[in-house]
């Protein structure tokens, strides 16, 4: 037997009521808050590099990550010289 639940009851609410007018600010015409930011820091590894992305179907991406583990090399580093392999292959 499970046990009946009982109906959630809210006080009543008033309307909210402004004696005055909330006063409007003009638009300022500047730089976005985003923007006034300070310029997010790149991590020194990452500096003067572009990323890269793609995939892979999956017994593919199991041979490059056992390939990565076996070699103790990051999976990263084996894709870098991989892009260069093709490139000095193409020119």
């Amino acid at each position: 037997m499970t046990a009946r639940r009982q109906p959630v009851t809210y006080p009543e609410r008033k309307p909210l009521v402004l004696n005055e007018p909330l006063p409007v600010e003009p638009v300022a015409e500047s730089v976005p808050a985003a923007q006034e930011a300070a310029p997010a820091t790149v991590a020194p590894s990452r500096a003067g590099k572009r990323a890269v992305t793609f995939y892979l179907p999956q017994e593919k991406w199991l041979a490059l990550r056992t390939l990565s583990l076996r070699c103790g090399r990051p999976t990263h580093e084996l894709m870098a010289e991989a892009t260069d392999w093709i490139l000095r292959r193409e020119v």
